[in-house]
C-alpha cells in the first residue's frame, strides 16, 4: 500500500469574511488541515521504513503509531464543535479518517494475510495483488474526495492554499509505484504463462504443453516490445531491463527448447537425442531462471531504495 499517500495543503492567505460565523472558517480548517498533516506525516514515514528497513517489528511499530495518529485525530475532529458551515468539511474528514482506520487496521491484516500465502502458487499471487488493487483505490477515492472538499471550502471561505513541499517527495513514490507495478505485471503474465508449460511439461501432456508454449512465445514477444519502448525511472533502467532479460530468456525456452521438448513428447518412442533434449531443456530451466530471478529481485529492491527517501533518523533524549 505505498502509493496511497494523501496530498498535503498549507494555507497561503485568508481573507476575511463579511458575514459573522460561529466557528472561524480559517482556523476550523485549519485545525483540520494539522491533524490531516500528521497522518500524512506519519504515513509517509511507515512507507518510508518499509522500504528502507530490514526491521520488521520496527516497520510494524511504524504501521502501529499510524493507526494511533488515526485515533487521534478522529477523537480530535469529533470532539471539536462545527456550525453549519463547517459540518460538511469535518463529515467529509471524518469519512476519510474512516476509511483510512479500516484499510490500515483490518484490511491491510487480510492483505497481509494474503501476501504471505502469495508465494504458493501465481493464482494466490494474483488474488494478492487484487485485493491490494481494491484496498488503495478505496483510499485513494477516499483522499480525493476530502482534497476536492478542502479546495470547495477554501474556495467558499476565500483561503489561498498551495501544496506542502512534502508533496515532491509523496508524488515521487506515486511515479515510482505506478512504474514499478507496469513493470511488474509483464513479469507477473511471462512467469504464469511459463508455469503453465512446466505444469503440462511434467504432466507429459503434450497437446496442452504445445498450447501453451505458443502463448508463452507470443506472450513474450509482446512483453518485450512493450518493456523496450519503456522509459528508464529518474535514469534508472536496470529494473525494466531484469524483466526484458527476463522475457528473453523466455521467448528463446519457447521457441527452441519447448519446442524440443514437444516433438519428442509426440513420438512414440523417444530417441536417445529426444531424451537429450528433454534433459538438455530441464537444465537450461533449472541453471539459467535461478539467477535471472535474483536479478529481478536485486534491482527491483534497489529501485524502491534509490527513489523512496530514507526516513529522518530518529534521535531520543537520555
Amino acid at each position: 500500500m505505498k502509493n496511497v499517500i494523501l496530498t498535503a495543503l498549507v494555507i497561503l492567505y485568508a481573507g476575511t469574511m463579511a458575514y459573522t460565523q460561529t466557528v472561524d472558517p480559517v482556523k476550523y480548517f485549519e485545525f483540520l488541515n494539522n491533524e490531516h498533516v500528521a497522518i500524512v506525516s506519519k504515513s509517509l514515514e511507515y512507507v518510508q521504513h518499509s522500504v528502507h528497513s530490514d526491521d520488521m517489528a520496527g516497520v510494524e511499530h511504524k504501521r502501529v503509531e499510524l493507526i494511533n495518529q488515526i485515533g487521534i485525530a478522529t477523537a480530535n475532529v469529533n470532539n471539536r464543535p462545527s456550525d453549519k458551515a463547517t459540518a460538511q468539511l469535518k463529515t467529509d474528514m471524518l469519512s476519510v479518517l474512516n476509511a483510512y482506520k479500516e484499510a490500515f487496521r483490518n484490511e491491510f491484516s487480510t492483505l497481509l494475510q494474503l501476501k504471505m500465502e502469495s508465494d504458493n502458487s501465481f493464482e494466490a499471487m494474483q488474488k494478492y495483488l487484487d485485493a491490494q488493487d481494491a484496498v488503495e483505490k478505496k483510499l485513494a477515492a477516499a483522499a480525493d474526495r476530502f482534497l476536492q472538499a478542502q479546495k470547495e471550502f477554501a474556495k467558499k471561505n476565500n483561503i489561498l492554499l498551495v501544496e506542502s513541499d512534502r508533496n515532491s517527495e509523496i508524488n515521487q513514490i506515486n511515479r515510482l509505484n505506478n512504474y514499478h507495478r507496469a513493470v511488474f505485471l509483464r513479469y507477473f503474465r511471462l512467469s504464469k504463462r511459463n508455469a503453465a508449460v512446466l505444469d503440462a511439461m511434467s504432466k507429459q501432456d503434450v497437446k496442452l504443453m504445445e498450447k501453451e508454449r505458443v502463448l508463452l512465445l507470443e506472450e513474450s514477444k509482446q512483453e518485450l516490445k512493450s518493456l523496450q519502448l519503456m522509459p528508464a525511472f529518474n535514469g534508472d533502467t536496470e529494473f525494466r531491463d531484469a524483466v526484458v532479460n527476463i522475457a528473453s530468456f523466455y521467448k528463446d525456452m519457447a521457441e527452441n527448447d519447448f519446442a524440443k521438448v514437444v516433438a519428442a513428447f509426440r513420438k512414440k518412442e523417444m530417441t536417445q537425442e529426444d531424451v537429450d533434449a528433454y534433459n538438455k531443456a530441464v537444465d537450461r530451466f533449472n541453471n539459467e531462471s535461478g539467477a535471472l530471478l535474483d536479478n529481478y529481485n536485486q534491482t527491483s529492491d534497489k529501485l524502491f531504495k534509490k527513489n523512496v527517501p530514507k526516513p529522518a533518523i530518529e534521535t531520543k533524549q537520555i
